[in-house]
């Protein structure tokens, strides 16, 4: 780390914590272009070092043994570099003449800070759900280098699943919207109308793999087992008699 990075971040940790503290409420300051710079490079080598330095900075001298939730002025700094990086990776998707190392950093960007970015449940602000729609956006483009297993496995861990859950949320909407347009989930018969042309699309136009898992995930939020639905959209078909589709979703499943 350079010197004069140095000496800016020790000058921050005194102004938080110093007996002349500048900061009274214990946030951090604007950092300078050299720090994020030395930011994004640690982020990139080592994210943990980096999420214990923040948090270090952050940290109430009051506290020092105990655990803190993730500051907003951490959450702030690790989502900024994630909306940097998708701008960066969609600027790439858009020049089919750029070369993988072109975009490898951006993406190693999103997945390490992911992987340190901590979200309570009552910190899920819309910014993180726009966030997470823009991330399945980049993953689902053709040619995206983002992978959608990697995104998930950055966002798992022990402490907390509410990044996760949001995430898993946010793709069940988009697979609604995906399959049934952008209207509102139906009630009653509606939503069982709903649930049956999901399922046929889902295992009708979609890779086998991808089917499944957008099954299991769509119908997370639902009462019924993804299975039990297919199982009553199969059913459904029969007495219709739409052979044709019954054995595409037979084959399919």
């Amino acid at each position: 780390v350079p010197h004069p990075v140095l000496e800016e971040l020790y000058e921050v940790y005194e102004n938080i914590h110093g007996s002349n503290r500048k900061q009274k409420d214990g946030s951090m300051p604007k950092f300078s272009v050299e720090v994020i710079s030395a930011f994004r490079k640690l982020l990139l080598k080592a994210p943990r070092k980096l999420q214990a330095m923040l948090e270090f900075l952050q940290r109430d001298s009051a506290e020092e043994n105990s655990l803190r939730t993730q500051s907003c002025s951490v959450q702030n700094i690790l989502l900024g570099f994630l909306w940097d990086s998708l701008k960066l990776l969609k600027r790439f998707q858009l020049n089919p003449e750029s070369s993988e190392q072109d975009w490898k950093d951006a993406v190693d960007e999103i997945y390490s800070a992911l992987g340190i970015l901590n979200v309570e449940v009552e910190n899920q602000t819309g910014e993180l759900r726009l966030l997470c729609r823009e991330l399945l956006d980049v993953c689902w483009a053709e040619r995206s280098p983002l992978q959608e297993e990697r995104l998930l496995s950055s966002m798992l861990r022990k402490g907390s699943h509410a990044l996760l859950s949001m995430f898993g949320s946010v793709f069940i909407e988009k697979t609604r919207e995906k399959l049934l347009g952008s209207k509102s989930p139906g009630k009653g018969a509606s939503e069982q109308l709903d649930a049956e042309r999901a399922v046929l699309a889902l295992f009708s136009d979609y890779e086998h793999t991808y089917s499944w898992k957008a099954a299991y995930f769509y119908f997370l939020s639902s009462s019924k087992h993804f299975l039990e639905q297919i199982l009553i959209t199969a059913l459904m078909l029969l007495k219709r008699e739409d052979f044709s589709s019954l054995d595409n979703l037979l084959r399919q499943g």
